[in-house]
């Protein structure tokens, strides 16, 4: 295996100095790979991205790294050979290392194992010896940037690296320069440490992980859910041999401090020193501000698009509306659904997800379900709104980090998600007893005081927050002493509570004066606040707390940055001191870096960090005393988690606000609203949270999350709106896949963009592409659909070609085998259209018979019945709908939501007619629900609703077509839990 290359581009120039590009290698957050020639010999050139060069605060850090590169020893690293920061485009020239990278072998060969693990452990290492020994700290230590030529190891790519002093005139808070999942904690949050050689030694970490498991060890859904998980969970190594699972492990600790030097860590791997005992965490961990700088306002959340939007000369352009989930952030409350009978005392906010009991004392839940803490067996995907937990009984409920309590109605107390026994997907009782009386859950550790009074606490205890005079975890409730206790609060790896003697007590990490016992070592047990006995109710907060005195007035102490203290500035606070002059405060929450109350007049206010509009103040700046909720008052209750707030009303309505890209503020469009007033569009395509329509000028323009360059505007940033892609002005239609996308062009070409681990780009590689790239150079196409693992289209010679995963036969090309170039279809050629989704791929040829292959089924195109009368076919998630010649519609396959449209829940292996009309003129299927359009315009839907997709108003499933009321269209796209129409 070799290195692999691409075509240049027509926008990649064709030289660069005295060097002649001849392929593309790579690209990255700051420039482009080329392979270039001079003097008959090959080089590696990395070009400054275009339309940063002229920025000096870029150029400048370009010669900055360029001198620091050259002092790199070339042992274990491509050699620094030339470099001209003052061109037009600034370049770098290395050698030129002709071999697999380390990601190219995990997806061809497999995780490695044996020595080939050991020894690429130890090369790695010596490279960051080297590195390090020169002053530069590497900051993109990747998969992609460890290559394996013939008898060594070469770890490449200085582009990004800095000088090793950590407040290097060049770097800015705001800057994010990397790969997330390789990214130390400290990258994130500056209070975890100052970026130094130790972030490389955690990127080490990763990239051996990946290469023994064939994952990273903090993987998830999007780079936010993955920087979450660095910041607050354990690794997954699990699966790691012995010893180096145990380097590995010291290598990913949270605190830099903690973590081995790159010779020391060499030392490590190759045994000539023990691996010491894995260090205590020492510091708190909390999903920081930056998650929310990086955040992507979500306008709608679609799945696998894949309808064709045929483009003629002057075609009309259509007005964009869509309804179903919607995932933009909100920075002022905004309504969860319709229900009022929302118990103001229950709501909770946890990290990135919302429980609250209703007046039926029936529990719901919403937001990520990562690790199970939603309570509904099913972990990975999110809960775009509420949904309720079983048909139990409940009283009140706790939300944590990843975890959630509650007790029910007969006083027994029940916790899911993280836990010391391994994730939790359904609620497990906690012991036999059925005095519970309050819960309170925090980052694996949970309080929780009995009918009697008496506090008991159990789960992690690294800071000593169990309150039991030791660090020893619990697995089970032990009792805190022998007092008796009003309240009790746990947060991270602090606690606080009230006595029945009005006394407040602090106990657990104490490295910012949270326990009010002043800047000291953990507090094992608890430690009395002052001397006051007025005190009604405490919260703990990330590294600071906050609590009620009888008068009403409100006192806080700990950590101060932005103001969450609420007392007018950011100076840290040792003891309680009062927030504010007003008394009258009856309700508190304390969140991660944010804290909010109610008053007796039932004003909301809230203060503290606001980069993500948690606050609800309806801009993003942050408050150090405590401000109006935007809104007229009316509260009854309050929960702030780490990154979202919500809040019952008065009248018994739920809101929420804040951060959304775990879908926690349950928010759903139930009848069809405007996307992008005032545009006109011709096509549309919806990915799982990204959207890219063409407009009527043929300009092309995407939107939303972009984890995985799948906007194709050259970068992974988000983007809040719809933005142009490139330059070009003749797009003819777009379809998205879950991050990935393919569009046409009016002349014919094909090009896709964005994730490419299964090589669904059709590209010849693996490599994620952040702009459109044109698939099959010279030939030209008519039509295309993409899904998350593979793609098929149709070329103008009717012929189909499919590429990309094809375990189950998805390709059609009559083996199981995957590639990542268009191969043909099985059988005779003749195809008009084709539709993928999931495992399976059907297709219509032109002589108007139905086709269907994979998913278990034949590994080639085998037809349905034999009648030659289909127009169209749509995949939804195991079923599918299509339309005959004559206007009627028929459904079939997987039916639990009424999907096919029949009236009932039963599934069909073969197509059925969909009622007894017939004008219908399009059809699309989503994950679990299906629309269509007929001849007047008209628009239904039909199969499950749960998230408002069907645009009738409600959240019930139907199982026969209804009508969206208000919408005219031609032609819809149904995503996951999203529908859009052009009309």
């Amino acid at each position: 295996m070799t290195s692999r290359m691409d075509p240049l581009r027509p926008s990649d120039p064709l030289s660069l100095g005295p060097y002649t590009l001849v392929g593309l290698l790579g690209q990255g957050g700051m420039g482009t790979v080329y392979l270039a020639e001079r003097d008959g010999r090959y080089v590696a050139v990395k070009m400054l991205r275009v339309d940063i060069s002229a920025d000096p605060e870029f150029r400048g850090r370009f010669r900055s790294e360029v001198n620091r590169a050259r002092e790199v020893p070339s042992s274990c690293t491509a050699e620094v050979l030339d470099a001209d920061p003052d061109h037009e485009n600034p370049y770098l020239v290395t050698e030129y290392v002709d071999g697999p990278s380390v990601a190219d072998v995990v997806f061809f060969e497999g995780p490695m194992d044996g020595p080939a693990l050991h020894g690429l452990a130890a090369g790695v290492a010596t490279a960051l010896v080297a590195i390090h020994g020169a002053g530069v700290i590497h900051r993109d230590l990747k998969p992609e940037n460890v290559l394996l030529p013939d008898g060594g190891i070469k770890v490449i790519d200085f582009g990004i690296a800095r000088a090793m002093e950590p407040t290097s005139r060049h770097t800015r808070t705001d800057q994010l320069v990397g790969t997330v999942d390789y990214m130390a904690p400290e990258r994130f949050d500056d209070s975890v440490g100052e970026i130094s050689t130790a972030a490389d030694v955690f990127a080490w970490g990763a990239v051996v992980a990946f290469a023994g498991l064939g994952r990273t060890p903090f993987a998830a859904d999007s780079p936010g859910a993955t920087a979450a998980r660095i910041l607050t969970q354990p690794p997954r190594i699990d699966d790691l041999p012995l010893p180096l699972r145990d380097v590995v492990a010291r290598s990913l600790a949270k605190n830099p401090a903690d973590r081995p030097t790159a010779a020391e860590l060499l030392a490590m791997v190759n045994g000539e020193t023990p691996v010491p005992p894995a260090a205590r965490q020492t510091r708190p961990r909390r999903l920081v501000p930056l998650l929310a700088a990086v955040a992507v306002l979500l306008l709608i959340a679609g799945g696998l698009a894949a309808v064709f939007f045929d483009r003629g000369a002057g075609a009309a352009g259509s007005a964009l509306t869509g309804w179903g989930y919607d995932g933009r952030p909100y920075i002022t409350p905004h309504q969860v659904g319709t229900a009022t009978d929302w118990d103001p005392a229950t709501v909770a906010t946890g990290s990135a997800h919302v429980c609250a009991v209703r007046a039926d004392r029936g529990l719901w839940c919403w937001g990520t379900s990562s690790r199970g803490e939603l309570g509904m067996d099913q972990r990975g995907d999110e809960m775009y709104a509420p949904r309720r937990i079983g048909d139990a009984s409940w009283a009140s409920v706790a939300a944590g980090r990843n975890t959630t309590c509650g007790i029910r109605s007969d006083g027994s107390l029940w916790c899911w998600g993280v836990s010391l026994a391994g994730d939790l997907d359904l609620p497990v009782r906690v012991g036999g007893d059925t005095d519970w009386a309050s819960v309170s859950t925090g980052a694996g550790s949970t309080c929780g005081i009995r009918t009697d009074q008496s506090l008991w606490c159990w789960g992690r205890n690294e800071a000593g927050q169990l309150g039991q005079g030791d660090q020893q975890t619990r697995p089970g409730p032990v009792r805190v002493g022998t007092e008796q206790w009003r309240s009790v609060s746990i947060r991270t790896t602090s606690t606080c509570g009230v006595r029945t003697s009005g006394s407040l007590w602090c106990w657990g990490l104490s490295d910012k004066g949270q326990t009010g016992q002043g800047v000291v070592p953990d507090v094992l047990s608890p430690a009395r606040v002052g001397d006051a006995t007025s005190w009604t109710d405490v919260r703990a907060g990330d590294r600071y707390s906050c609590g009620l005195q009888d008068t009403g007035s409100l006192w806080c102490w700990g950590f101060n940055r932005s103001g969450r203290l609420g007392t007018g500035d950011t100076t840290d606070r040792l003891e309680p001191t009062r927030a504010g002059d007003q008394d009258g405060w009856r309700a508190l929450s304390t969140g991660t870096d944010l804290a909010c109350g109610v008053r007796a007049d039932t004003t909301l206010l809230c203060w503290g960090e606001n980069t993500r509009g948690d606050l609800g103040s309806g801009d993003r700046a942050s408050r150090s005393t405590p401000t109006p909720v935007s809104g007229p008052p009316g509260w009854a209750g309050v929960s702030t988690g780490d990154v979202s707030t919500c809040g019952v009303r008065t009248d018994g309505t739920l809101w929420c606000w804040g951060y959304n890209i775990d879908q926690q503020l349950g928010a759903v469009l139930l009848t069809p609203a405007a996307l992008d007033p005032g545009t006109s569009w011709t096509g549309v395509g919806v990915g799982r949270m990204s959207v890219c329509a063409v407009r009527d000028d043929a300009t092309l323009w995407c939107g939303f999350a972009n984890g995985q360059g799948q906007l194709g505007l050259g970068d992974v940033e988000p983007r809040a709106t719809l933005t142009r892609v490139g330059s070009a002005s003749d797009w003819a239609t777009v379809t998205l896949g879950r991050y990935n996308a393919c569009g046409l062009r009016t002349r014919g070409s094909l090009w896709c963009w964005g994730d490419n681990d299964s090589g669904v780009l059709g590209l010849g590689d693996t490599r994620d592409r952040a702009e459109p790239a044109r698939v099959g150079a010279g030939t030209t196409w008519t039509q295309v659909s993409t899904a998350t693992g593979h793609t098929c289209a149709v070329r103008t010679d009717a012929t189909l070609w499919c590429w990309g995963i094809n375990d189950a036969g998805q390709l059609g090309t009559g083996t199981t085998t995957g590639t990542s170039t268009p191969q043909q279809v099985a059988g005779a050629g003749g195809w008009a259209s084709v539709s993928v989704k999931g495992d399976r791929s059907c297709g219509v040829r032109t002589d108007a018979t139905l086709w269907c292959w994979g998913e278990g089924g034949p590994d080639r195109p085998e037809q349905v019945g034999a009648d030659a009368n289909w127009r169209s076919v749509a995949l939804g998630s195991q079923y599918a709908c299509g339309i005959r010649t004559a206007g009627t519609l028929w459904c079939w396959g997987e039916n639990g939501h009424g999907q096919l449209g029949l009236g009932d829940r039963d599934s069909r292996a073969l197509p059925q007619r969909v009622g007894t009309g017939t004008g219908w003129t399009s059809v699309t299927s989503g994950s679990a629900h299906s629309c269509g359009t007929r001849t007047d315009g008209s628009v239904f839907c039909w199969g499950f609703n749960g998230d408002g997709q069907l645009g009738v108003g409600d959240t019930e499933d139907r199982a026969t077509p209804a009508e969206v009321p208000g919408v005219r269209g031609r032609q819809v796209t149904a995503g996951w839990f999203t529908t859009v129409t052009l009309g």
